[in-house]
């Protein structure tokens, strides 16, 4: 909305006026080991670039999952004004394992290894070997182990464990673009985190994975006394800040768009066990519950659903933060408000990607072997029998061997564009009408691939807030 005030909108001022930003360390007003929430000061304005310093106790035998890192802490985290949630996001984990793939290799190397703690953004050929492997791993001199560098590894001790950042526009894409005026605020504004459970055994790879053979503890759980919310605010001239707040204050108020979350989740049950060199076609209809709403993009992942099913190696490495297909792709298909959105369903891998591409607005920058098996199957035989290996099987990650194929396909994120203007931008959205979008999914099962499945659809949809008279009111 090209009307929006400096102080809500994040773009270049075109005039030159004063900003003075003052930055708070906040702890939290509920601190757990299930939830913490902070209270924000109602002072300037928000910006989202503040962010919230996290670390994790754990033996150092665990690491962080490799394309995931220190996001893997949160399961779900919302912005309340009051009562009201004006933006959450759920799974959050999951998402945002994908969302860092967007950025390039350097950076998440360079800038997310030391913020985040994630390892695995960046792959090399081996020396003397037609395979890829990690690359900003510690090797020993033959290069036939490798170990997450421990500088990232955490502890059991508050005062040695690393601390990381998450930023407040991860939390809520719409901070990306977006400022709060808390100053003219009536209502609190809180941030409410809610952690992932690793307190059993089985839940290994929720928060953290471990080296493969460790006889240490399994658990791991929020290092309580290192988690901090670092709250910039912004504070303009002062006519800047009086018309901001006389805006609000007025009849109409301030009203803009931003975007918001809505994570649909459902189960895919397994399939009668496949006979060796044989496909079964398993196919399943599910729904997206946005009816009525402006949605801009959906994203999927698709997993199964006990992380045992999932191969172990993969598990150990990159814990449950997985988005798999098998070795024959899956057919996907939607139906948006009544209308068949492909003539013909997307099957292969580079067609997903694309559109991944077009619904995110940039690439998936991930090798192509972690997107797909079809750089290592056989395509002469029907059940695409793996008959290579891409990623390096003489190498032994924190003591898992990589073979048969056990990273291929595990980062296979698809999802749809449905932006109507054709730039996948802020108030392009579709409206969609009174029956929700349908997804229609068909699995080629076969041996070892029969297990139950759980999909995950994060819709991005534009929601608009109006805050007056120091009031917010936001739409469904």
């Amino acid at each position: 909305m090209d009307t929006l005030p400096t102080s809500f909108d994040l773009k270049p001022d075109p005039s030159v006026q004063s900003l003075e930003i003052r930055t708070e360390v906040l702890d939290p007003i509920t601190n757990t080991d299930s939830e913490c929430v902070f209270q924000l000061p109602m002072n300037g304005i928000l910006d989202g670039g503040s962010f919230v310093q996290l670390a994790v106790s754990a033996d150092d035998s665990h690491f962080f999952p490799m394309m995931t890192g220190i996001h893997s802490l949160i399961d779900s985290c919302e912005l309340q004004v009051g009562t009201k949630v004006v933006m959450s996001n759920q799974k959050y984990g999951h998402r945002q394992t994908l969302v860092r793939q967007l950025d390039s290799p350097e950076h998440r190397a360079y800038v997310d290894m030391v913020k985040v703690g994630a390892t695995g953004d960046r792959w090399a050929q081996k020396d003397g070997a037609k395979a890829i492997s990690f690359r900003d791993l510690t090797y020993n001199a033959a290069q036939t182990t490798a170990a997450i560098p421990e500088f990232i590894r955490p502890t059991t001790s508050a005062s040695t464990t690393p601390v990381f950042a998450v930023q407040l526009s991860q939390l809520f894409p719409a901070m990306l673009l977006r400022t709060l005026p808390l100053f003219a605020m009536k209502e609190q504004v809180y941030i409410r985190l809610r952690w992932s459970k690793q307190t059993t055994d089985a839940q290994l790879g929720s928060i953290t994975c471990q080296t493969a053979g460790s006889g240490a503890s399994k658990l791991a759980s929020p290092s309580l006394s290192n988690i901090k919310f670092v709250s910039d605010h912004l504070f303009y001239n002062d006519d800047t800040m009086n018309a901001r707040a006389s805006q609000i204050a007025s009849q109409s108020g301030e009203a803009f768009l931003y975007e918001d979350l809505i994570l649909t989740e459902s189960q895919t049950p397994a399939s009668s066990a496949v006979g060796g060199g044989q496909v079964v076609e398993q196919r399943v209809e599910r729904e997206v519950a946005v009816a009525g709403r402006n949605v801009r993009s959906l994203l999927l992942a698709d997993q199964y659903t006990t992380l045992t099913d999932e191969k172990s190696q993969a598990v150990g490495l990159f814990g449950k933060y997985i988005a798999s297909e098998g070795r024959v792709p899956d057919e996907l298909n939607f139906r948006v408000n009544d209308s068949r959105v492909f003539d013909r369903n997307l099957v292969a891998p580079p067609r997903k990607w694309n559109e991944l591409r077009f619904a995110m607005g940039r690439p998936l920058r991930v090798p192509s072997i972690l997107y797909s098996q079809d750089n290592d199957t056989n395509k002469g035989v029907a059940n695409r029998a793996l008959n290579q290996q891409t990623i390096a099987p003489s190498v032994a990650v924190e003591g898992y061997g990589l073979t048969a194929g056990h990273l291929n396909a595990t980062q296979h994120y698809t999802g749809l564009d449905l932006s109507t203007t054709g730039v996948n931008a802020l108030g392009a959205g579709t409206q969609i009408g009174v029956k929700p979008i349908q997804i229609t999914k068909t699995y080629h099962r076969t041996t070892g691939e029969n297990q139950a499945r759980t999909l995950r659809v994060w819709a991005n949809v534009e929601r608009t807030m109006t805050i007056k008279n120091g009031e917010v009111m936001v739409s469904a």
